[in-house]
This record gives structure tokens, sequence and C-alpha cells, in this order.
């Protein structure tokens, strides 16, 4: 079984890239439950976010339709495909339940506002991922979004330096391993006039 990879660029291109592929084949990051725990778990580590002891199969169900939301989006945003009216309603409905309350709490012998949300849990975590792709597609970040030219590659990057052209150094290479294959090919071909 083959793990979703992070590429830490941000936490809502991370879980559009848990949908990847290997060799040209479409590879399911999320297959099951337990797929989904690991790759929190990692997300935790790697970004900081919430940790999560257990998902249920609707906090699956729930992963998976946002992250077609995002990938749709920024599908749109890189290439020019689709219609996403649909897609930004599914992120907003995501980003709303974690929506935040003020409260007056008292703290010693002084009042502070607090700003708390109602939202615990799986339902708190997706809208994390939520208000990080409104922060993504939102903001002028959006221009710095890529889709990996890399054949056969469906991740998306932030192009955060002007060198940046591949999502992860492995795609680089395998490009470059082709590049070169393909000429050593060209010029030991027969009839190039060149002899092994």
């Amino acid at each position: 079984m083959h793990e979703a990879p992070i590429i830490g660029d941000t936490p809502a291109l991370d879980l559009a890239n848990t949908h990847f592929a290997i060799r040209g084949n479409p590879v399911e990051g999320l297959p099951n439950k337990e797929a989904l725990e690991r790759w929190l778990t990692s997300m935790h580590t790697n970004q900081g976010l919430p940790a999560v002891s257990a998902v249920g199969s609707g906090g699956l169900a729930s992963f998976i339709e946002l992250r077609g939301a995002i990938r749709m989006v920024a599908q749109a945003l890189t290439v020019g495909d689709g219609e996403i009216r649909d897609a930004v309603d599914r992120i907003n409905d995501f980003a709303r339940a974690n929506r935040t309350n003020p409260r007056l709490v008292t703290e010693h012998t002084d009042l502070i506002a607090r700003y708390e949300s109602d939202a615990t849990g799986m339902r708190r975590l997706l809208a994390e991922f939520a208000w990080d792709a409104i922060d993504l597609f939102g903001t002028e970040r959006k221009k710095l979004l890529r889709s990996c030219p890399a054949p056969d590659c469906p991740l998306f990057f932030i192009k955060d330096h002007s060198r940046r052209k591949w999502c992860r150094p492995s795609c680089a290479n395998r490009v470059r391993a082709a590049r070169a294959y393909r000429k050593q090919r060209s010029t030991t071909a027969p009839g190039s006039g060149v002899s092994i």
C-alpha cells in the first residue's frame, strides 16, 4: 500500500494530493479509515494540525468530499477546467462548521474576550482544511498555485521559489531520466550513424 504524499505547501493541497498517481496509474491515498488516520497523524506531525484519535466512516466520506471540492477548484485555477460553483459552496459549507463565537470570560480579576468554536473533533478538523483552502484560493496566493507538469502527475503545489518547477524532486528526476533515455535512444537508433 502506498502512502499519500505530503508536500507541505498547505494542508488543503496536501489533502487534494491524497489522490495521486504511481507510474501514471491513479492511486486512492485514503482508501479506508485507517489510511486516513495514518495520514492525519502525519499531518499533525508535519503541519501541526490538531490530532485525531479515531475516524468514523462519515469522517472518511467527508474528507473525500472536501478533497474533491478542493481538487476541482485547484484544477480550474491551474488549467481552467470546469465549473466550480458547487465546489466552492461545499468548501464554504465545511468552513462554516467551525464558526467562532465571541465570549466574555473572567480571568483572575479581569474581563477578556475569547473566540471559541462550537465545532469539535472531526468537524473542526474538516473546517481547518476548508479554511486553508479559502485562504489559498481567495487570496493572492492562488497566483502561485501550479499543477505539476510531469507526465501523469495529478499533484498541485505552490511555486514559492522562482526555480521550482515540479511538485516533488521525484517528478523532476523522472522527467530528467525520461529525457536522457530518449536522447540516448535517438543517438543509438538504427540509421543514426552511431555504432555501439
